[in-house]
């Protein structure tokens, strides 16, 4: 007896794992555009309002804070300020990327360089999810069927507002968050071990074969 039900737990636990929907982007989250400055962002010591930007952003997807432009508050600002748990996509290519805000403790708006993510129900979608989601082959496949441009490529918000978004079950989402976290993990070492290795690789040389050695 024990062991059907075992058997009856296990099975219903993969029937969750597997069940997943598809949802438009545009039913899931609010999808709108960056505050649209009209110039070029200058740092001002009098500062209070960060201006997160390209630049900003590490292969990682972590931001640079401390090196990310201060300028005065202004207060139309209010409406695009970023929050924890936002995703932030760079909307011109090649490099289209989804980087989820998991810690955001001043006020801070985005560039124009991004469209601004934000998930209405996190109980049906979890926002680092969709970020991850967001930065896979089936997405950035979408995207590049709707960019559009000759010399610089991009895709319209409305085309971002229609992409397809797969959901699968809370614990899924959970799950393949971890997976990502952890070969990311392996490739920031593996980056980090090429570093070293080639510092290595430079100091023999210097040694070795430098004619100041002779």
């Amino acid at each position: 007896m024990c062991e059907v039900a075992g058997k009856n737990f296990i099975t219903k636990r993969l029937v969750l794992m597997t069940q997943k929907t598809t949802q438009l982007l545009d039913n899931i989250a609010e999808v709108s555009a960056s505050y649209p400055f009209r110039s070029r962002v200058e740092d001002s010591p009098d500062g209070t309002l960060y201006v997160l930007q390209v630049q900003n952003i590490t292969a990682a997807n972590e931001i640079l804070w401390d090196e990310t432009v201060l300028t005065e508050d202004f207060p139309s600002a209010e409406k695009y300020l970023v929050s924890h748990g936002d995703i932030l996509f760079m909307l011109r290519g090649p490099g289209y990327r989804a980087i989820y805000l998991n810690k955001v403790e001043e006020r801070a708006v985005a560039s124009t360089q991004f469209f601004q993510i934000r998930v209405t129900d996190p109980s049906i979608i979890l926002p680092e999810f969709l970020a991850w989601q967001m930065n896979q082959a089936p997405v950035k496949q979408y995207i590049e069927s709707m960019e559009f441009g000759s010399t610089i490529r991009t895709i319209r918000i409305a085309d971002l507002k229609r992409m397809p978004i797969v959901i699968p079950s809370i614990e899924r989402q959970n799950e393949l968050i971890s997976l990502g976290f952890s070969i990311n993990r392996k490739n920031t070492l593996l980056m980090k071990l090429m570093e070293l290795n080639l510092e290595f690789m430079a100091s023999v040389a210097f040694k070795e074969v430098s004619p100041n050695t002779l």
